[in-house]
């Protein structure tokens, strides 16, 4: 086979490789585990500048210091709603799913309890669906 033939692969297979690759550079579990989902997703929807046309890039930047193999995120500003991560010199993928995890937790701790009344009195809700799903 030549490098111009087309392979055909499952997501399955594809995250697999990629989260392989990246623990061989060095990444960690959870580093590893969220770029090769993110990479395969964009591949999935047809981002494919964005998906695992990158590994190489990312595998280099792992092997050469570019980004820390090592690195967890972590939240540097905390303000209770309101927090700044930092990604710590690593790749960006884990520290993405940390601060969106982070936000919702966050969203849910710090929503006030008069939240539906308002959101029912307003006089706009666009197309939000109501929790009765009407």
């Amino acid at each position: 086979m030549n490098a111009a033939e087309e392979v055909d692969v499952t997501l399955e297979t594809l995250h697999d490789i990629a989260k392989k690759a990246l623990l061989e550079a060095g990444a960690t579990h959870e580093t590893a585990e969220a770029t090769a989902r993110a990479l395969v997703y964009a591949d999935a929807r047809g981002l494919t500048s964005h998906g695992v046309a990158r590994l190489p890039m990312y595998l280099a930047q792992l092997r050469n210091g570019r980004v820390d193999p090592q690195a967890v995120p972590h939240i540097t500003r905390d303000k209770g709603a309101a927090f700044l991560v930092d990604a710590a010199d690593g790749l960006a993928f884990n520290a993405c799913e940390f601060a969106i995890a982070t936000g919702i937790e966050r969203a849910r701790m710090f929503a006030h309890s008069g939240g539906e009344r308002d959101q029912q009195s307003s006089l706009r809700r666009g197309c939000v669906p109501s929790r009765s799903g009407g």
